[in-house]
């Protein structure tokens, strides 16, 4: 086999393999999700609905979303001491392969005041549908208490932990997936920022609620400061309602099938993507066999051709030499005459 053939069935091996997705193991970490990092030096912020999208449409080399085997085992809520003492939430998720992994990510609620009123001052009587909530997602790391807390310190610099919901049982927690299903349901639910209704800590109440009505029941349930959630200081900014809880609860199975529905297209085009690759695989690799018989044959019918040619010349040789044997045999011989 020459060696510009032998390069070629590399190259051709390489390229199949790693259109395939088999040449690189498989990510310890997914996009929104990092089991094996501490917490980044640069904040990498992502709306809910874009989560929710990345997450829907993500689809492995091996044909599997990965976040349905990521489980939330653990919500926590937060508070800063600080300015308008911010609500937030810090969830955390099991690796779909390795025990030991764990990733936490923070979720909150702002509001961007350069869009809506041209006051810059939300006000109880200003708050109205004019200012569009922004619910957004920061990937943390590896879930441990020393890079959560170290991520969130450069963050919100200080807060208190409020409360805790720990999911106990392994079959009933909630995949990666269906957390960003409800968030998002969360966040359309009231896509407006109110300052006495629709802030970070109705946000981070309502999640917290949900997550323990849909998936909760047997999950244990910690509070650390539970007067303090809802308030402004002293003042309570909003009352906790089952309301909206249940309103979302009620619609969260419906949009978590139709977003299934998004994951099975997506898993049946890569599937039909995958059997394009092999089909062509095969065919490329027909071709090569063939190219690589016909290079066969073409070596065999040059040995050949040799061979003949070989054979040739030594019968030519022999004739040469039977040749100059005559003469000599004749010069030996005695004349008749004499």
């Amino acid at each position: 086999m020459s060696i510009q053939f032998r390069a070629s069935i590399s190259r051709l091996v390489t390229n199949y393999l790693r259109r395939l997705g088999m040449l690189e193991p498989s990510p310890e970490d997914l996009p929104g999700l990092w089991f094996d990092h501490k917490c980044p030096t640069i904040r990498q912020l992502v709306s809910i609905e874009l989560y929710k999208k990345t997450l829907s449409e993500h689809i492995d080399g091996d044909g599997k979303n990965n976040y349905m085997g990521c489980f939330l085992y653990r919500i926590d809520h937060y508070k800063c001491s600080q300015a308008v003492e911010q609500e937030f939430l810090v969830l955390q998720f099991t690796h779909w392969d390795n025990p030991t992994a764990t990733a936490a990510i923070c979720i909150d609620r702002s509001v961007n005041l350069t869009i809506g009123q041209s006051s810059g001052m939300l006000t109880p009587s200003s708050a109205s549908s004019e200012y569009l909530a922004t619910d957004m997602i920061e990937p943390i790391g590896c879930a441990s208490n020393l890079n959560i807390n170290s991520c969130l310190t450069k963050k919100f610099k200080s807060f208190r932990h409020i409360a805790s919901l720990s999911f106990l049982s392994q079959s009933t927690r909630p995949s990666a997936l269906q957390v960003a299903v409800l968030l998002f349901q969360v966040n359309q639910h009231t896509i407006n920022y109110h300052a006495l209704g629709g802030q970070c800590d109705w946000f981070g109440h309502t999640v917290f609620k949900s997550l323990q009505t849909l998936f909760g029941q047997e999950g244990e349930k910690e509070v650390f400061e539970s007067d303090t959630r809802g308030r402004f200081g002293p003042i309570p900014v909003f009352k906790p309602s089952l309301d909206d809880v249940n309103a979302i609860c009620d619609g969260f199975w419906n949009a978590h099938q139709q977003t299934m529905k998004v994951v099975e297209a997506r898993r049946s085009l890569r599937l039909e993507e995958y059997n394009k690759l092999v089909e062509q695989g095969r065919a490329d690799w027909q071709q090569t066999r063939a190219d690589w018989q016909h290079e066969i044959d073409e070596r065999d019918r040059q040995i050949d051709e040799r061979a003949c040619q070989l054979a040739k010349m030594q019968a030519e040789l022999e004739l040469l030499k039977a040749q100059r044997a005559v003469p000599n045999d004749t010069a030996e011989s005695p004349s008749p005459s004499s």
